[in-house]
């Protein structure tokens, strides 16, 4: 197997690695109704790159773009033939086409700019603080390779006024979105083409083929 495939394959990896924080399970699991079910809104202005990096950061995935991008290469036997600096200049060359793929993911997940407001009202309160902070801790285990943290100790930790807001935010158009298939992160092919080549002038590397 060629390295350029396996560069692929970890690739693939790492974009699923990056999505699985168990955000919509968990808080879902606090709410105590269902969400309201409702018509289909008029075109709307989608989100902003700002508004969809700042989701993006609230989940710390952004940030952690370039610790699950050398986690996922690790794996690979022939990365770790590379020296040091050129697989620092790998990880390089993919963080700027992934984090634009999470971006156009998240984008299309939201749907409208309205929806991510919502969500960054939801944010600036007590239990959306936790709950982030809840979604931060587990994207950062992960990354660790430690123990995720315990849902159990985060629904303890939440108090009947945060348990009431988060009941209220869960039956809104905006909370709806967890429920959503996640839109699909298949890299086009002329991403890799594109990381090839500055593969080879950037980092020196010249992948073969396949």
């Amino acid at each position: 197997m060629s390295l350029s495939l396996l560069v692929r394959l970890a690739f693939g990896s790492a974009i699923a690695f990056a999505l699985s924080a168990p955000v919509s399970a968990n808080a879902a699991d606090v709410a105590s109704g269902e969400s309201v079910a409702v018509e289909a809104p008029a075109p709307a202005a989608p989100p902003t790159d700002a508004d969809v990096d700042r989701f993006v950061g609230w989940m710390g995935l952004g940030d952690a773009i370039p610790a699950i991008l050398r986690t996922e290469l690790a794996k690979v036997p022939e990365m770790r033939a590379l020296s040091a600096q050129q697989q620092e200049c790998m990880i390089d060359v993919l963080r700027p086409p992934m984090r634009s793929m999470l971006r156009s993911s998240f984008r299309e997940l939201l749907g409208e700019r309205e929806i991510f407001l919502a969500w960054a009202e939801f944010v600036e309160t007590d239990a959306g603080r936790k709950l982030f902070a809840f979604v931060r801790a587990g994207v950062e285990a992960k990354i660790q390779d430690q123990v995720a943290p315990d849902p159990a100790a985060f629904f303890a930790d939440i108090g009947e006024q945060e348990q009431m807001q988060m009941a209220q935010f869960m039956m809104t158009p905006a909370a709806a979105v967890m429920n959503k298939p996640f839109p699909d992160m298949q890299p086009p092919a002329e991403m890799f083409e594109q990381f090839e080549q500055e593969a080879r002038t950037r980092c020196g590397i010249d992948l073969p083929k396949g």
